[in-house]
């Protein structure tokens, strides 16, 4: 083709699959500086659980990994617990009924 793409399947199907180069990630963690990463999380557990193990995987030190948790999930606390080393700091939500932006700007707050 003339923009130097070559058609699928035009290799008979011998060609290897192409590597992927690392990301930014696994190439910041290969470097061995400190790298801290804040996860925000109110009641999505299976998410969070994908989303921990999705960085320590990728080469994130538990000891530099911070879950922020807006409210009182147990399943959140739980899912913490299972990845040893990772910070844990739970938010109790207030009584007062919030609006959808001072929820978020709250939410946000306790990470920074």
């Amino acid at each position: 083709r003339r923009d130097g793409c070559a058609r699928a399947g035009s290799d008979g199907g011998n060609a290897a699959a192409p590597t992927a180069a690392p990301g930014p990630m696994e190439a910041f963690a290969r470097t061995g500086r400190f790298f801290p990463v804040v996860v925000l999380a109110a009641t999505r557990d299976a998410m969070l659980r994908d989303a921990l193990a999705s960085l320590l995987a990728a080469g994130a030190a538990p000891r530099d990994v911070a879950v922020v948790q807006d409210g009182d999930a147990p399943n959140v606390s739980k899912v913490v617990a299972e990845f040893a080393g990772v910070h844990h700091v739970a938010r109790s939500r207030p009584e007062k009924k919030l609006d959808g932006a001072s929820r978020i700007a709250r939410h946000y707050g306790y990470a920074l």
